[in-house]
């Protein structure tokens, strides 16, 4: 039986989650205030942001949580794919958000309206303060989990962001240079397209089972088969992310001459391999004697599936 009990960083990690939510509720409130007051789009975009941060915040906290659900019967992977599909829904939201405050830039440039810069600068520098205390505290857990990373995706944005609004408000309050909001939300919105499409590539490849980025599938084929001379073929070699921190892995592996007994050692010196030298924490082998696999399944990848069907039906 697994211990499914909380651990000390998951602990750890619900104070912070805790944490960044409660100062990611009251900081764009405030911002959207100080925003309509100093009549300035740069502020309000940066508060709207922010308010996808306490969402995104909210998503990434329920996922995380719901993720260290135990497996069941009907989810024999567990419930790891909540923080991953919890990570792209963040990232729609950001590239959505990063549109919104495109088209606000625009308008702001064309409109050249003046602002009131003190409230500017206090609002921006309080933004500063509770987004970069949000980012430094997730940033130790960022690492190998896709959901959490998201979240401080959000954080840091919106840190750098904050960054942008308290420099214009500088300037404007020494220079009546009003297009400047305009050009903050530009750079704004593009940061946050920009700085989303990465994590859009890597959590959409997780949810369509893609190969880890990290592993090539020849040099693993190589590995093994160069590690074992007892191997003859490996095919039909699988390996998808159950999130990053579950690399999952399925092949055939055909043996030449080698007594049943023998089977099961090597099955656990091919697995400690491949944790060792490519992180693969969840192998799943099927050996086959030499010449006992059905014909035309030369391939190295995939179809396995699909060509065991037609084997069967000839």
């Amino acid at each position: 039986m697994h211990d499914h009990a909380p651990s000390s960083t998951a602990r750890a990690l619900d104070r912070i989650f805790w944490i960044t939510l409660a100062l990611n509720l009251f900081i764009p409130a405030a911002q959207i205030i100080g925003g309509v007051l100093a009549n300035s789009t740069a502020l309000i975009a940066d508060a709207l942001h922010n308010f996808t941060d306490f969402a995104a915040l909210l998503l990434a906290f329920l996922a995380f949580r719901w993720s260290r659900k135990p497996a069941s019967a009907r989810h024999t992977f567990g419930f790891h794919r909540f923080e991953v599909l919890a990570a792209f829904v963040n990232v729609l939201v950001l590239l959505g958000i990063s549109l919104y405050i495109l088209f606000q830039g625009v308008n702001r440039l064309l409109s050249n309206q003046p602002l009131i810069s003190e409230i500017v600068i206090v609002m921006a520098l309080l933004g500063i303060a509770a987004n970069g205390l949000s980012a430094y505290l997730l940033h130790g857990h960022s690492r190998g989990n896709l959901n959490v990373r998201a979240a401080f995706l959000h954080l840091l944005t919106d840190t750098l962001t904050s960054v942008g609004v308290l420099l214009v408000g500088l300037i404007i309050l020494f220079r009546p240079w009003y297009w400047l909001d305009g050009m903050v939300s530009l750079g704004i919105g593009l940061v946050i397209g920009a700085s989303s499409v990465k994590l859009l590539k890597k959590s959409l490849s997780t949810l369509l089972n893609g190969v880890p980025e990290s592993l090539d599938l020849d040099q693993v084929r190589a590995s093994v088969m160069q590690a074992f001379p007892s191997i003859e073929n490996i095919r039909h070699i699988h390996a998808w992310e159950i999130n990053p921190r579950v690399i999952s892995f399925t092949a055939y592996i055909t043996l030449k001459d080698q007594p049943l007994s023998q089977v099961d050692q090597l099955s656990t010196k091919i697995k400690d391999l491949l944790l060792r030298e490519f992180g693969i924490n969840h192998a799943v082998l099927q050996f086959e004697a030499l010449g006992h696999h059905p014909p035309g399944t030369t391939n190295h990848y995939g179809d396995c599936c699909v060509q065991a069907d037609l084997a069967h039906h000839h």
